[in-house]
């Protein structure tokens, strides 16, 4: 009896709670009332939280010998980074603390098209830590989402300024999914049993190109919006020259389409439906909502 209510009085830490997923999975975890620490870089964004009632702790995937501070207490975590080409060290040191922490459940954050095999980078990192995470015996459940609708919220000068956005996606079709779904899958994995090993594809609704988006958006705003396939190169020139993406950072999302098999990044499942028990957000909801971005021209980090 000791040792349960212990457990229910431990902490869930949050990696990666500045950003949009960790930021969101945040909000659930609080709105469902479980004690959460989030985790941050910076003394700034934890001073940011504590204003909002948010426990935090100042601590860096990239400085191991800050992650035990942040450990201490917690029962379950949620594992992401940002993206980087030592993305597969931070995630297994962090691993490693929390298995000596003593952490029960870990919840990772990867990608749908996580492979050894894949030719993009990022989902090698991922497909490394995943196995990292495997071979550490903790309990833990992966989850892979599909390309988010938030992506599109960077195309919103030209979309207000133009009527048009660009982006190497071809024609092909993806399964957009809003990341607050993945936050709700996430509070589920980490607050509830039955997530132990399971790796789920989180997926939107129904699988979209760019042109479909760029209908629903115009639909939104009530103006036609196109959408323009760009070569691959272009796009990572103009990321690199006008955004001042690092070029590893850069050649990944120009070549972001090609990390999918045939058909994988438009498989649709029932991943949110299942764990949640409700229905993903559409994107014809997710452009309503951000009408007013998509017109006004609002910027947006990618």
């Amino acid at each position: 009896m000791v040792a349960r209510d212990v457990r229910a009085l431990s902490a869930i830490l949050v990696t990666g709670a500045s950003g949009q997923v960790g930021g969101a999975l945040v909000e659930e975890l609080v709105r469902r009332g479980a004690k959460t620490r989030a985790m941050v870089r910076t003394e700034e964004q934890a001073i940011g939280l504590a204003a909002r009632g948010v426990e935090a702790a100042v601590a860096d995937l990239e400085r191991p010998e800050t992650l035990p501070g942040a450990l201490d207490g917690v029962d379950r975590a949620f594992l992401m980074s940002r993206d980087d080409p030592m993305q597969p060290e931070m995630e297994g040191a962090f691993v490693e603390a929390a298995a000596r922490a003593g952490v029960g459940r870990i919840v990772k954050l990867s990608a749908s098209g996580a492979g050894s095999d894949n030719p993009v980078g990022l989902m090698c990192r991922h497909a490394r830590a995943e196995r990292t995470l495997a071979e550490s015996r903790l309990e833990h459940t992966v989850l892979r989402p599909q390309l988010y609708m938030q992506n599109f919220l960077i195309f919103g000068p030209s979309i207000a300024a133009e009527g048009r956005f660009s982006a190497p996606m071809g024609a092909r079709r993806f399964a957009l999914l809003d990341l607050r779904d993945v936050a709700r899958v996430a509070a589920a994995a980490l607050m509830e049993e039955g997530h132990a090993g399971a790796a789920y594809v989180v997926s939107g609704p129904e699988a979209l190109s760019y042109g479909d988006a760029a209908e629903t958006i115009g639909a939104a705003i009530g103006k036609e919006v196109a959408y323009e396939p760009a070569e691959p190169q272009a796009f990572r020139g103009a990321l690199v020259a006008e955004r001042g993406l690092p070029r590893w950072r850069a050649d990944e999302l120009a070549f972001i389409a090609s990390a999918y098999g045939e058909g994988e990044g438009e498989s649709v499942t029932d991943a949110v439906r299942r764990v949640v028990g409700a229905e993903p957000r559409t994107f014809a909801e997710f452009a309503k909502e951000h009408a007013e971005h998509f017109a006004g021209g609002l910027s947006h980090h990618m």
